[in-house]
């Protein structure tokens, strides 16, 4: 017999059928608790190896690394796929990394708006990225970069307007009108630089009113 157990010879047949039963039911007793013993060690072992992945990818997505943190959940998941924290974790950072694409995204497009000059879209872009992480320094230094030249592209087309109106009205002779539009654009002149083409053009548009008022 597998057990090792010596029979009473001194028994019967019977009872000795009787023994060879008892000590078989002992064996696959034996053999059932070795293998809970075995399952439960193999869980103990599953289940650490899932806290230190878990634990691992904590660090990563901290340190925006979300590709890391994502194959490390992987690992879990493969381990213990009953795992709610870990299933709740692993939609977390892929929510995370997903925002972060869109945030590098925006971030170039109004990079590239910007050296082509274009700060409409460069504005709207850099807002898009501002949405996602108010934080984000870069974006933050671009957005003042971009209000400073909306700013001044702004001041140049009304100063740009006000000039033409005062040509406009020296051209019909409206001397004193052409020259309220001169003052308005004398107002904002500290704006621009003095070689400009427009500040040129405003000398020579003072110089004729003067002439035309006999001042």
């Amino acid at each position: 017999m597998g057990s090792g157990i010596p029979l009473d010879n001194s028994l019967t047949g019977a009872a000795q059928e009787s023994q060879i039963l008892s000590i078989d039911r002992q064996d696959a007793q034996a053999h059932r608790l070795l293998r809970e013993v075995q399952e439960n060690i193999r869980k103990q072992q599953r289940s650490e190896q899932t806290r230190q992945l878990r634990s691992q990818a904590d660090e990563a997505f901290v340190d925006m690394r979300y590709d890391e943190a994502l194959r490390l959940l992987d690992q879990a998941v493969a381990l213990d796929d009953t795992n709610q924290d870990i299933s709740e974790f692993r939609k977390l950072v892929q929510a995370a990394k997903a925002r972060a694409e869109r945030l590098q995204m925006a971030l170039r497009r109004a990079e590239a708006a910007h050296h082509a000059g274009d700060l409409g879209e460069a504005k709207q872009a850099v807002e898009e990225a501002l949405a996602l992480d108010p934080n984000e320094t870069q974006a933050k230094a671009l957005q003042h970069v971009i209000a400073k030249q909306v700013e001044e592209q702004a001041r140049q087309v009304q100063m740009r307007q006000l000039l033409d109106e005062a040509h406009h009205r020296l051209a019909a002779r409206k001397i004193t009108e052409a020259f309220e539009f001169l003052k308005s654009a004398e107002v904002g002149r500290r704006f621009f630089a003095f070689s400009s083409p427009r500040h040129c053009y405003r000398k020579q548009l003072c110089y004729r009113v003067t002439r035309q008022t006999g001042n």
